[in-house]
């Protein structure tokens, strides 16, 4: 068993995924605005014929070309441009309950929440044994265990990109974003004009709390290795030698947490090729796992002798017509602050949940913030009712400034109490003190005073959009916020 060291050839790895990054970098831009940036494929489906698979990259990659088939990609569905990026497209009619794509258990990075985990000819029980060849960067660690599961599939990801899992492994990481055209705020650094300031507090919380985890399990390495220190090698050229030991750690856990499924409690997987499905609230097929041992030491009790059998699902949640895109729900109702925070993308109309913190969570009476909007949307001729039912905006802004109905009470008076006016003054203060704040970052972001990571191409770094466009939609709840705040003062 390797000591619980610096694995070699680690900042060395970090250059290189970074170099092949920028090489690769137009290949995971993605101008959509859901800004979900996902692996570089291409999929030309014939008619009348066999499905022609081109994974957009100059590397050869027949392992991945051999199987994809065989697990169901061609056949049911291609990857293709469509709304939300690249996604999952349906190439003929596919029914509720059938199966779509069928990934064997054997071929994911298989974690439990405690403590085992599973990768391609590396069971636990070899792991634990010391019989396993590679994985330098999984054993290398093995005395500080048990690791959070993240940095658990971290580690084996990484491991798998050098082609200790499988040559499927190494060929499908040629695929995943590299670390500056990855969107998730674990990306973010100060170094690079991507400061975390610029974001709300509920996402500063979450890739604080992220980063806390990763010095608290590898401290010393995250201080030790500084930008300076992670050089790959005096022949590397200038531009390979800025990717600091705590950024690669950042990439890794940022790759397996935008990209995991939870398959049941507490078991999480890497699934090649379905984690191409992208989200959205109601979906038309679910990710279901098949096993004929799905005990919580289900990988614990596997080894060669008793190999992880089952496979990994995509299954029609409802019929989809040929042409229709395949799609996954992430979790119910996430706010733009979650999907944001794990994924680094949001939906472009946001969410109903998108519910933000007004004067430290003051509320007014219900009946008094509609009897006040109504009476203003019906001065324009507009309805009251049908705007609170399509404008998720308005909905994510009544939620964040009145009670819930069941304590304001239908029956409850329409007018404004002094009391409860003086409040509505206090929160449009506050709300059009936040206002502001947004507002000034977006004039700082137009003059050009919030630098992109490439300097050159400021239009198209993936990072720098997606905390545009949330920043955006953040603002634009706190517009109807302070509208909303303002009708009610006035009505009153």
């Amino acid at each position: 068993m390797l000591a619980a060291a610096a694995p070699r050839g680690w900042p060395r790895a970090a250059a290189a995924v970074a170099a092949r990054g920028r090489r690769q970098r137009t290949a995971y831009r993605s101008r959509c605005t859901r800004l979900h940036v996902a692996a570089a494929i291409k999929l030309d489906q014939a008619e009348g014929a066999e499905a022609e698979l081109d994974f957009g990259v100059e590397e050869s990659l027949p392992e991945l070309e051999s199987v994809a088939p065989i697990w169901g990609l061609g056949k049911s569905v291609k990857v293709a441009e469509g709304p939300f990026g690249r996604g999952l497209f349906a190439t003929r009619d596919i029914a509720r309950g059938e199966n779509i794509i069928s990934v064997p258990l054997t071929a994911c990075l298989v974690a439990e929440r405690e403590e085992a985990l599973y990768a391609p000819g590396a069971s636990w029980e070899e792991l634990t044994g010391g019989r396993v060849q590679g994985y330098e960067r999984l054993q290398g660690f093995y005395e500080q265990y048990p690791l959070p599961w993240e940095l658990r599939i971290a580690l084996l990801l990484f491991d798998a990109y050098e082609g200790n899992a499988s040559t499927l492994w190494n060929e499908y990481c040629e695929l995943l974003p590299a670390l500056d055209s990855l969107s998730v705020p674990l990306c973010l650094t100060t170094t690079r004009g991507l400061e975390l300031e610029y974001i709300n507090a509920e996402v500063r919380s979450f890739v604080q709390n992220q980063r806390d985890m990763l010095r608290t399990a590898f401290g010393d390495l995250v201080n030790e290795y500084s930008p300076d220190a992670s050089a790959a090698s005096d022949n590397e050229s200038d531009e390979d030698e800025d990717v600091s030991f705590e950024e690669f750690l950042c990439h890794a856990v940022a790759l397996v947490t935008s990209r995991a499924f939870q398959l049941q409690d507490g078991l999480f997987a890497l699934v090649p090729l379905i984690d191409m499905a992208n989200h959205v609230e109601q979906p038309t097929a679910i990710v279901a796992i098949s096993a004929t041992d799905l005990s919580p030491n289900m990988l614990k009790r596997a080894s060669p002798q008793r190999p992880l059998t089952g496979e990994v699902q995509l299954v029609a949640r409802k019929d989809i017509s040929r042409g229709d895109e395949v799609t996954v729900s992430y979790g119910a109702e996430l706010s733009s602050a979650n999907l944001f925070s794990k994924y680094g993308f949001i939906q472009a109309d946001g969410s109903s949940s998108d519910v933000v913190d007004v004067s430290g969570g003051a509320r007014l009476p219900r009946p008094v913030v509609e009897h006040a909007m109504a009476a203003a949307v019906r001065e324009r001729n507009g309805s009251w009712l049908r705007e609170r039912i399509s404008d998720r905006t308005l909905q994510a802004a009544l939620a964040s400034v009145c009670e819930d109905e069941a304590n304001s009470g239908r029956a409850s008076q329409t007018r404004a109490t002094e009391e409860t006016l003086a409040l509505a003054q206090d929160m449009l203060a506050d709300a059009q003190a936040v206002l502001g704040r947004y507002t000034a970052w977006e004039a700082s972001v137009a003059a050009g005073r919030t630098d992109s990571v490439d300097s050159s191409d400021p239009g198209l770094d993936p990072r720098g959009e997606a905390i545009q466009a949330f920043n955006e939609q953040q603002r634009r709840i706190w517009e109807r916020i302070v509208d909303i705040l303002e009708t009610v003062v006035k009505a009153n």
